[in-house]
């Protein structure tokens, strides 16, 4: 009877209400967070951390208390599924059919990625986490919510997953139990933009909110972004005049989409003149993802799809008169097809490279941005580096996140009793904690904290 008693007494222990930090605590990257409620271990999230390799790309799980009865994916970028493969099938995800369509893409193309890393220089500490056969079992073993978009779990526990803007098929999650509710927003945008609507919830009224603070340090961004379209259009109408083309280097996921229906929205309002819009690879096949959901909001603008990547091929387009590049990655990294191309822009006069997302500071497209003219920027591996001698660099802000404004304003809207502050840098997360703290009990977790909620 006694070790009934001691048994009971540690069930209920393990089974109380609160929050695990796995990873995107105190940072970006890796999110994914373990949420205990009436007994539910609901994991959110798995993902992998973009500034690093092998396993020091994982969250840091512990599964020592029990293991998740259930996972809930928000969307499909990297830093929130990277980590699929090695939960699945074992842990059952629920997400979205669109986020579900998009992962067969970006975890088969993470799996490659990953597999040619370690041919190229094999290194202990990056070894493939996953292969493509593993990644096609986890997406195979994706759930999807209903129409509904609800979900009930064991215990009187109840899912509801909610429009969040950013991108397509991103979802937050409200939970519920008789006594408790949370909001988990994952990533949010609390604007429209033209692919995606911004984030609905409602009228709910959480106790708990679990909130992305990415653009925590930032402010009016959304207000600006109509100015931002305009002065777009007008450097791209500069190098139109000269019969010069422009680079913009984008996100595959996202990015590319909303570029490709500002870009149509310019040429059919005539604001800028009707030129071929050049795509390529991952973005072309999400593009491609992206017509199928969303029929009636993304442009019927065809893009030219450019799968041979030469020298020759890429000087012929540049030369071959006007057009808009929208190629891969966002921040140019080494020898990828945006990379590829700026490595012939940057040393010319002629042309343009135009960014229209965030920079890491330690990737190159942050120093071709921000680096004196005259400086030598490595591009391609096994190149010398390529010398900076391009005026036409610009930078634009078409942001999917919620700048600091509309973070507190949702915060003050949904009056929660605590909020938890997640995914940003320090400066971010202090920033909106600041704006909030003296409003309602505001925490920042560090990986590995838990949160009794």
């Amino acid at each position: 009877m006694t070790c009934q008693c001691r048994d009971d007494h540690l069930n209920n222990i393990m089974e109380s209400d609160n929050l695990k930090a796995f990873g995107s605590a105190g940072e970006i990257g890796a999110s994914c967070f373990l949420l205990t409620l009436n007994g539910q271990k609901i994991l959110l999230d798995c993902g992998i951390h973009p500034k690093k390799e092998g396993y020091e790309s994982l969250p840091q799980v512990d599964f020592s208390q029990g293991k998740p009865n259930t996972g809930l994916i928000t969307h499909a970028h990297l830093d929130h599924i990277g980590a699929l493969p090695l939960l699945t099938p074992q842990i059952p995800f629920f997400t979205t059919k669109a986020s579900k369509s998009i992962a067969k893409i970006m975890l088969k193309n993470s799996a490659n990625i990953q597999m040619k890393k370690y041919l190229d220089q094999p290194d202990e500490n990056c070894i493939p986490l996953f292969s493509e056969k593993d990644a096609r079992r986890a997406v195979r073993s994706l759930r999807t919510f209903s129409r509904s978009g609800t979900l009930q779990l064991r215990g009187k526990v109840f899912v509801n997953a909610l429009p969040a803007g950013h991108i397509l098929g991103a979802r937050s999650f409200f939970i519920q139990t008789p006594t408790l509710s949370v909001l988990y927003t994952g990533d949010i945008s609390l604007t429209d933009q033209i692919t995606v609507k911004a984030a609905d919830y409602g009228n709910i009224q959480p106790d708990i909110v679990i909130i992305e603070c990415t653009l925590g340090a930032e402010e009016n961004i959304a207000v600006q972004r109509n100015e931002q379209v305009m002065n777009f259009a007008d450097q791209i109408n500069y190098l139109f005049a000269r019969r010069e083309s422009v680079l913009c280097p984008t996100f595959a996921l996202g990015k590319t989409q909303e570029m490709l229906a500002i870009c149509d929205y310019l040429i059919n309002s005539g604001k800028i003149k009707p030129v071929p819009i050049a795509i390529n690879g991952m973005g072309a096949k999400i593009t491609r993802i992206y017509r199928t959901y969303l029929k009636n909001r993304m442009p019927y603008y065809n893009p030219i799809e450019v799968s041979d990547l030469s020298y020759s091929t890429l000087n012929q387009l540049l030369e071959s008169g006007p057009m808009i590049m929208l190629f891969t990655s966002g921040m140019l990294i080494e020898d990828t097809p945006s990379a590829r191309v700026a490595e012939q822009i940057l040393p010319s006069t002629k042309h343009g490279i135009f960014f229209v997302g965030y920079l890491d500071p330690e990737t190159p497209g942050y120093k071709v941005l921000h680096n004196p003219m005259g400086s030598k920027i490595q591009l391609l591996k096994n190149k010398i580096p390529t010398e900076k001698l391009n005026p036409n660099i610009k930078s634009f802000r078409f942001t999917s996140h919620s700048d600091k404004t509309h973070l507190v304003n949702l915060v003050e809207s949904l009056n929660p009793s605590k909020v938890i502050l997640i995914h940003g840098e320090k400066a971010a997360l202090e920033n909106v904690k600041n704006l909030i703290s003296n409003q309602v009990e505001t925490i920042i977790p560090k990986r590995g904290d838990q949160i009794s909620l």
